[in-house]
């Protein structure tokens, strides 16, 4: 069996020294079938993200954000990945999505401020910075 919390920081070890193929090394390809899974998707997700492979890291965070749908980091990071493999109306569309399930989280508004600034839009990223800001401030 497997020690996948000991796994999971060694792989992230890795990930912090810039060696991202040791730390898919140490990650494996062997999905864990428990509870681990979803941690196992994250590390994987960072991983690929540091490989800048855009397209498996999208596959990748979109299943771990159905398994932790109030977790705003999943939604940002399966919206990072989208933007980057397909574009950045189908990762704002993914940030809007998840917006309504974690509604007090300024890091979603934040990057949706950046979109709506990268596609013109002033006066909504305006106001997505100010409730981004207004929501941080209750922290």
């Amino acid at each position: 069996m497997r020690e996948w919390k000991k796994i999971f920081s060694v792989a992230e070890g890795y990930l912090d020294l810039g060696m991202p193929e040791e730390a898919a090394e140490e990650l494996g390809e062997e999905e864990p079938i428990d509870d681990n899974l979803f941690e196992f998707l994250v590390v994987r997700s960072s991983i690929l993200i540091s490989q800048k492979r855009w397209c498996e890291c999208e596959a990748v965070a979109r299943r771990a954000t159905f398994l932790r749908t109030k977790d705003p980091g999943v939604w940002i990071r399966w919206a990072y990945a989208t933007r980057r493999c397909f574009s950045l109306a189908l990762a704002r569309d993914i940030l809007l999505e998840g917006q309504k399930h974690c509604p007090k989280d300024p890091t979603i508004h934040f990057n949706l401020a950046c979109y709506a600034c990268q596609e013109g839009k002033n006066a909504e990223a305006e106001a997505l910075l100010r409730t981004a800001i207004s929501i941080g401030k209750g922290i």
